[in-house]
């Protein structure tokens, strides 16, 4: 199982992350948990994304309980015009698009510290999720799909861990707060105020992905996501590492009985408190 691992984990580097891009030197350093690969000329942000990563890593290995049992690889490249993070927690492997990275309709911060310590917080957090521990992250029968988070649009897929996408964001979206990265600010406060006042909030159905949605209506995922998630952390301490270490017990189909058996409420009971904290 390991070899067959690392033999997909190779053949989505060499094609997905590298492919197409001859002229470029890859580099690599490594660091007591991370081995970080990036464009010959970018050492200085590859050891800043070195030190990111390793306090991240103290973090999240004590608030999740869980450890890949080797380093996570981290690509950084600078190949289009679109800053983006993804992590693929089954590879144990984050991409980082750009080496620079602005939010329209967010306030600024550290684009390395946000990017690097939200991606990551998905790596752990999903993987404490998980109950089959990387071995099987899902069944798919689809296309276009974003299987770390149960998303599809296609026909039939049974996600490993079943973290609809609001809360997957905001997870992450509160971890980086917790290192610096990420924060609550002025303009999506505004933007969700609004929505609320307005009655416009999208649906917790409605937040579960973010397929087929404008810049916009998938900034509101993001959000309400971690708005949402502040409101459980603040009213049920724990609630984040304690969910995510009950879905990875045993398979789940949603997180409807995890929630239920935390707070006592469903999501749906839950959201609506929200709205009304809010």
């Amino acid at each position: 199982m390991k070899k067959l691992l690392l033999i997909t984990v190779l053949s989505f580097i060499t094609t997905n992350l590298f492919g197409g891009f001859p002229e470029v030197k890859w580099q690599e350093i490594e660091s007591p948990h991370f081995s970080i690969i990036f464009p010959a000329g970018r050492e200085r942000y590859a050891a800043n994304v070195s030190k990111i990563a390793e306090r991240a890593y103290n973090l999240y290995t004590k608030k999740y309980g869980v450890k890949h049992p080797e380093k996570t690889i981290i690509v950084l490249r600078d190949l289009s015009e679109i800053s983006n993070g993804a992590t693929y927690y089954f590879w144990n492997l984050v991409r980082i698009d750009g080496f620079t990275g602005y939010f329209y309709l967010r306030d600024t911060t550290s684009w390395w510290r946000n990017v690097i310590s939200h991606e990551l917080s998905h790596d752990f957090s999903l993987l404490a999720a998980d109950p089959f521990n990387r071995n099987v992250p899902g069944i798919l029968v689809g296309t276009n799909t974003s299987p770390s988070y149960g998303e599809v649009a296609g026909e039939f897929y049974i996600p490993a861990t079943n973290i609809p996408r609001w809360y997957a964001e905001g997870i992450a979206q509160r971890d980086s707060s917790l290192l610096g990265g990420d924060r609550w600010d002025s303009i999506r406060d505004m933007l969700l105020r609004v929505r609320l006042l307005s009655g416009k909030n999208q649906k917790l159905d409605a937040i579960n992905t973010i397929l087929d949605k404008g810049y916009l209506e998938g900034e509101m995922v993001y959000n309400q996501g971690l708005a949402f998630t502040q409101f459980l952390e603040e009213k049920y301490p724990g609630f984040v590492s304690e969910s995510c270490r009950m879905m990875g017990k045993k398979w789940h189909s949603s997180i409807d009985s995890v929630f239920q058996k935390i707070s006592g409420d469903s999501p749906e009971t839950l959201y609506s408190k929200w709205v009304s904290y809010e």
